[in-house]
């Protein structure tokens, strides 16, 4: 619940200053592991039974943050330790009688770069990235950059070799061209490096 709430707290910021939504939050974040202990697993969500009917924000996350946002958000619960959680519904409006985009797709996609690029375990280090992309190495092996803006953001390597494994525009860009660069997160968008 604690990461709900800081959720819930940031939502302002995350439209008018994400980038200062991005710094909080992976204060948060980073706080927090260094706490938990190492096989302690977190469930972590966006919304769940009660906070969509009737207490915190008494709505869906794609109404809370509009379906750019979500997105971004529902890739950070899924690619950070924990368990991911998503409230059913949440991948098809359609399911609870409302209205709006599916994201089944999408949801597929993440879930798949999870359990093909994410290694298990909790190890996680928070990178602070001063901009709206919250970047967090996992295991030591593969580096998230997660995009809380709705325009294109840049990630500097600093010289590293890194190759792109996947992100949030295509299915697995390991083998592919992809249309941005590898410093370049889509809005509100997710891309998975490993680092040479």
């Amino acid at each position: 619940m604690n990461l709900y709430r800081a959720f819930v707290e940031l939502q302002p910021l995350l439209s008018s200053d994400p980038a200062q939504y991005a710094e909080l939050l992976t204060d948060f974040l980073e706080r927090e592991a260094w706490i938990t202990p190492p096989d302690y697993y977190k469930m972590r969500f966006l919304g769940n039974h009660d906070t969509v009917s009737w207490v915190w924000q008494s709505a869906r996350a794609v109404d809370c943050y509009g379906v750019g946002a979500a997105k971004a958000l529902f890739a950070l619960i899924c690619l950070i330790d924990g368990m991911p959680m998503i409230y059913q519904g949440d991948e098809d409006p359609s399911i609870y009688g409302g209205t709006g985009e599916n994201l089944t797709e999408y949801f597929t996609m993440l879930f798949r770069h999870r359990k093909t690029f994410i290694p298990a375990g909790n190890g996680i280090k928070w990178l602070h990235t001063g901009t709206p992309v919250m970047a967090f190495e996992r295991q030591g092996e593969v580096l998230v950059l997660i995009n809380l803006s709705d325009r294109i953001q840049e990630f500097d390597f600093s010289g590293r070799q890194a190759e792109a494994l996947a992100d949030s525009t295509q299915e697995d860009v390991s083998n592919t061209e992809s249309s941005l660069a590898l410093g370049q997160i889509p809005a509100y968008g997710y891309k998975i490096v490993r680092c040479l």
